[in-house]
């Protein structure tokens, strides 16, 4: 027994290109509405670190500092994150102890 049913659905070319249009003209809209909305909920640089518990002033100069030096390449910036740079100042200072 089949259960399956075809369905087909004739386009015109002109309904096509008129589907088109609405929606790339409605694209901008569409996208500044989302980029505003999106910058509203996501906290900044010095918010994130306060969230986590971290000095933003001592937080940023650190990281800044590593990453113009070179000490920390580009494939370990998620280390620098401020959770995860808390959890490694506080391994470095649980060793130094």
């Amino acid at each position: 027994m089949n259960i399956g049913v075809a369905v087909s659905v004739a386009v015109s070319a002109t309904d096509a290109k008129g589907y088109a249009r609405a929606t790339t003209l409605g694209s901008p809209r569409i996208l500044a509405a989302n980029r505003e909305k999106s910058a509203r909920s996501r906290p900044s640089l010095v918010e994130t670190a306060k969230l986590n518990d971290v000095d933003p002033l001592v937080w940023l100069t650190d990281v800044l500092e590593r990453i113009v030096s070179g000490q920390t390449k580009q494939n370990r910036l998620v280390s620098l994150l401020p959770w995860n740079w808390k959890a490694a100042k506080a391994a470095e200072a649980a060793n130094t102890s």
